[in-house]
C-alpha cells in the first residue's frame, strides 16, 4: 500500500541522518559522559534515545555511557518510532534542517510539536480503508452465506456511510456506502429480497411498501425509496419483512442499526465498519447474538474485516481486531476450547480459507458450543482469567536459574527446561498472591490456590477459589511484574550470568509501591520464594539510572491475560 511505503521511507530518512549523527556525537553528554552524569540520570530517557540512534547507525557507543546505565551493547534496543520521538522532542531546539524537512513533509511537525509516527500513518483505519477491497470482501461473504443458508439467510451488512446521492443516479457508484453496496448486489443478480435501513431513508421492494408514500429508484426496478413522513412506517414494515423472510438482506449503517434494532432472526452479520471500541462493537454483535424463539438452535456468523498491506496477517487493522476480541470469550472450534485471545493464521490466504471452512459448518456450531461447555445436567465449568506467557517470552521474562549448568545451557543455545519455567512462574505467582493476602487485599478465609498449565504455545497461570474481583486483582498485579518496566518507585534487580555481570529487572507492582512498608511486604516474600536480588528505590539520582536500565532491558517483555472456560 502506498501509505505503508511512505511510512517506511519516512522512517528510513530519519534514521542515520548524517547531520543528526554529527550533532549527537558532538553532544556534551556523549563527549564527556562522566562530567555530565547527574544531568544524564535526570533525563536518562533522552540519553538512551541518543545511544539507540548511534547504535542503529553502526556508530560506537561510549564505554562510560554503557557503564553509567549498566548495560551491554546487546541490551540496547532497536530503533523505533518511539525512540525517534524521544530523541527529536528532547533535542527539538537544535534539530538539523534535514530532519526538520522530513518531519514537516510527513506531517509529523505541527505547531512546534513532534508526533511520530505522523498522524496520517497512525490513522491506519483510513490509510488501509481501500474501499474497493472492503466492498469486494462484503460481496464475497454475502455470496458465500447465501449459497450455504439459502432461504434461511437473514443477513445485515453494516457500513459507516449512507451514500444517499448515489441513489439519485443510474450510474454505478465506486464508493463504499450503503447505497453503493445495494447497487452492487443488484448488479450481481439480486433475487428481490434486499433492503436499505439508515437514519435518513429506507429502501424496500415495491410490494412491501403498499399504502406507504414512496418514490421509485432509478435503475433499480422493483424497489422504492421511503423517507420523510413515511419513515417510521417503513421501519416497521422492513422489520416485519426481515422476520418473515420477504427481506433476507439488510444493508445499513452502524448509527441506525447499532442501537435498538430488534432482529432475533439475524444469523449473518458483516461488520464492514471501522469501529474498534468495545461498547460500539458489542452493540453490533448483540444484534446477531440474540436468541430466536422460533429457531432455538439458531447460530450466527459474525464477520470482521481487516485490510492487510500484504499476504502476512499483520498491520494496524489486525491490532484493531485484537482490541475488539480482547473482551470476548469465543469458541475455538478446532481446539474445542472457549477462550478470549485472538490468534489468526500467519498468512491471509490460510486465514481466509479457515474462515470460509468454519462458516460452511455453521450447522454444527450449536453442538460445538455444547461440547466445549460440557453441557449436561449442569454447566461443567466457569469462565476464568489466566495470565499467559508464550514459550519464547518465558525464556526472557522469568528469573534465570543460577549455576554453571544454566550458564552452559545458555552458551550452547539450549533453552531453560519446561519444568524449571513452570516452577519459576509459580514462584512469582506465589509472591504476588501471598503479598496481597498479607495486605488483606485478598481474603484469607478461603483457600485460594494457584496453578500453572502448559499449552501449545506457552504457559498459563491462574488462581482458583477466588472471587471475580480477587482474580482480576491478582492478574493485574502479576502482569505488572512480568511486563516491561514503566515508572515504579521500587525495582528488584537480579544479577545473572556466570560472573553475575548481567542483570534482570522486575518492577514492584503499583499495589505495593505506594509506601515503603507495603514494598517491604512484597520484598520479604520475594526473598523467601525467589531468594535473591536487590531492592532499589528509583526516586534518587542513582535510582533513576537503574530505572532507565530496567526500561531498556525489559522493553521486549510481554504477557497477556485471557479468558478461558475451565
Amino acid at each position: 500500500m502506498r501509505n505503508v511505503q511512505e511510512e517506511a521511507e519516512s522512517f528510513s530518512q530519519l534514521r542515520a541522518d548524517r547531520d543528526m549523527l554529527a550533532q549527537i556525537a558532538a553532544h556534551s553528554w556523549i563527549v564527556d559522559c562522566k562530567k555530565h552524569a547527574d544531568e544524564i540520570l535526570n533525563n536518562a530517557q533522552l540519553f538512551s534515545a541518543m545511544l539507540v540512534y548511534l547504535q542503529d547507525a553502526g556508530c560506537s557507543v561510549p564505554t562510560y555511557a554503557r557503564r553509567l546505565l549498566q548495560i551491554e551493547i546487546a541490551d540496547i534496543p532497536s530503533l523505533s518510532w518511539d525512540w525517534l520521538e524521544f530523541l527529536f522532542a528532547g533535542l527539538k531546539k537544535d534539530l538539523p534542517a534535514t530532519i526538520l524537512d522530513v518531519l514537516a513533509r510527513s506531517g509529523a511537525l505541527h505547531n512546534d510539536r513532534i508526533t511520530l509516527p505522523a498522524r496520517k500513518f497512525t490513522k491506519r483505519t483510513e490509510i488501509l480503508q481501500d474501499d474497493a477491497s472492503r466492498m469486494q470482501a462484503c460481496l464475497e461473504i454475502h455470496a458465500l452465506e447465501r449459497s450455504i443458508r439459502g432461504p434461511g439467510l437473514r443477513q445485515a451488512i453494516l457500513v459507516d456511510r449512507v451514500g444517499r446521492l448515489s441513489l439519485k443516479s443510474a450510474l454505478p457508484s465506486d464508493g463504499y456506502n450503503a447505497a453503493s453496496m445495494f447497487q452492487r448486489l443488484l448488479s450481481d443478480g439480486d433475487p428481490g429480497d434486499l433492503a436499505i435501513m439508515t437514519g435518513q431513508f429506507i429502501v424496500l421492494p415495491r410490494g412491501l411498501a403498499e399504502g406507504i408514500e414512496s418514490k421509485d429508484l432509478p435503475d433499480a426496478a422493483g424497489y422504492v425509496l421511503l423517507m420523510g413522513r413515511s419513515f417510521d412506517a417503513a421501519v416497521t414494515r422492513a422489520n416485519q419483512a426481515f422476520r418473515s423472510g420477504e427481506v433476507r438482506v439488510v444493508i445499513g449503517t452502524q448509527a441506525f442499526l447499532g442501537q435498538g434494532w430488534d432482529a432475533p432472526s439475524l444469523n449473518s452479520l458483516i461488520l464492514g465498519t471501522n469501529l474498534s471500541s468495545f461498547v460500539a462493537v458489542n452493540q453490533l454483535r448483540g444484534r446477531a447474538l440474540r436468541i430466536d424463539r422460533f429457531a432455538p438452535e439458531k447460530s450466527a456468523n459474525i464477520w470482521h474485516l481487516a485490510i492487510l498491506p500484504d499476504e502476512d496477517v499483520v498491520g494496524e487493522d489486525l491490532t484493531a481486531l485484537e482490541r475488539r476480541f480482547a473482551c470476548f470469550a469465543r469458541i475455538d472450534r478446532d481446539a474445542g476450547e472457549i477462550r478470549s485471545y485472538f490468534a489468526p493464521e500467519q498468512r491471509s490466504d490460510v486465514q481466509n480459507a479457515k474462515a470460509l471452512r468454519l462458516a460452511r459448518s455453521y450447522e454444527t456450531l450449536h453442538s460445538d458450543w455444547a461440547e466445549a461447555l460440557d453441557v449436561g445436567d449442569d454447566i461443567g465449568g466457569r469462565l476464568v482469567r489466566e495470565s499467559c506467557v508464550n514459550w519464547r517470552q518465558s525464556q526472557l521474562i522469568l528469573p534465570r536459574p543460577r549455576g554453571v549448568a544454566h550458564w552452559f545451557r545458555g552458551l550452547i543455545g539450549q533453552p531453560i527446561p519446561e519444568a524449571e519455567v513452570e516452577r519459576m512462574l509459580l514462584r512469582l505467582a506465589r509472591v504476588v498472591l501471598e503479598s496481597l493476602r498479607q495486605l488483606s487485599e485478598i481474603r484469607t478465609d478461603h483457600d485460594a490456590r494457584l496453578y500453572v498449565a502448559k499449552g501449545a504455545v506457552g504457559f498459563s497461570v491462574g488462581v482458583q477459589n477466588a472471587s471475580r474481583f480477587e482474580e482480576t486483582l491478582f492478574h493485574d498485579t502479576l502482569r505488572e511484574l512480568l511486563n516491561p518496566v514503566a515508572n515504579p518507585r521500587y525495582l528488584i534487580q537480579l544479577p545473572s550470568g556466570l560472573f553475575r555481570r548481567n542483570a534482570q529487572f522486575f518492577a514492584v507492582p503499583s499495589r505495593f509501591d505506594g509506601h515503603k512498608r507495603r514494598a517491604q511486604v512484597f520484598w520479604r516474600n520475594w526473598q523467601a520464594m525467589v531468594g535473591r536480588g536487590t531492592l532499589t528505590y528509583t526516586r534518587t539520582i542513582a535510582g533513576r539510572g537503574v530505572l532507565q536500565t530496567a526500561r531498556l532491558k525489559s522493553a521486549g517483555h510481554q504477557s497477556e491475560t485471557h479468558l478461558l472456560w475451565r
